[in-house]
């Protein structure tokens, strides 16, 4: 028989890929709708259209990118931890 902590991790095994992928879903769409709206309000402000506007959106692309990457390193990192608890809770069950 399982125990509960056994049973919710076999029951919530889609959460953490869930996780990771709206945490860097919103690291790529947040900057750049962001980056969208301020472009276009500095364009009509300044009237220097598209320079302000490619300008926020470079910039919030260049952020989007560093986002991800430390996102998807902290999350390898885990993994990482996960499997190496995993590896010696398996050579201790072994012996």
């Amino acid at each position: 028989m399982l125990s509960d902590k056994e049973q919710q991790k076999k029951n919530s095994w889609w959460q953490q890929p869930l996780e990771l992928f709206a945490q860097i879903a919103g690291w790529l769409v947040f900057p750049i709708l962001i980056a969208l709206v301020l472009g276009q309000w500095l364009d009509k402000k300044f009237n220097t259209a598209p320079t302000l506007y490619l300008a926020c959106v470079g910039i919030a692309f260049v952020i989007s990118i560093v986002g991800m990457i430390r996102q998807s390193m902290i999350a390898m990192k885990k993994i990482d931890k996960i499997g190496k608890e995993g590896l010696e809770k398996n050579k201790n069950e072994d012996k």
